[in-house]
């Protein structure tokens, strides 16, 4: 049950959160019991499903969604909108990895500047944050 945390009003009692970790789920389709583990099944065995093996779904929703990822791993054109998109999330991704790095980079130069003004002696600011006493008098010697 879903509830407004202020109030304390019930927004839904239908909802349900479900943490799947794919790499220890290891039944096949026909092991799988209920609706979640099949859809986790068909998630985790559909690339390697021939055509003439395919099971019955037995799901109408199942089926729709295999119908979909036939039609689109079939269509050339689609497969490159597809792969061109996931490129696109991926290089975001790597861009904010990249942005992630640069920052924290930033910071420990702050922190640096910040000991050396209070007089720490460079040997003791490299014993502290393992950087080396050239990257500390670099810093020293610029402004950011």
């Amino acid at each position: 049950m879903w509830k407004e945390v202020e109030h304390g009003t019930i927004l839904s009692d239908h909802g349900q959160i479900h943490i799947i970790e794919f790499p220890k789920f290891h039944e096949t389709w026909e092991e799988a019991d209920d609706p979640l583990e099949k859809w986790v099944s068909f998630l985790t065995e559909v690339d390697q499903m021939q055509p003439e093996s395919t099971p019955k779904w037995n799901d109408e929703k199942l089926e729709q969604a295999y119908r979909e990822l036939k039609h689109l791993s079939q269509n050339p054109e689609l497969r490159a909108q597809y792969e061109a998109q996931l490129r696109e999330i991926r290089d975001y991704q790597a861009g904010l990895e990249d942005s992630y790095l640069q920052g924290i980079e930033q910071g420990h130069h702050e922190i640096v500047r910040n000991m050396l003004g209070q007089g720490l002696e460079a040997e003791a600011i490299a014993k502290l944050t393992g950087l080396s006493i050239e990257i500390i008098q670099t810093l020293a010697s610029t402004k950011d």
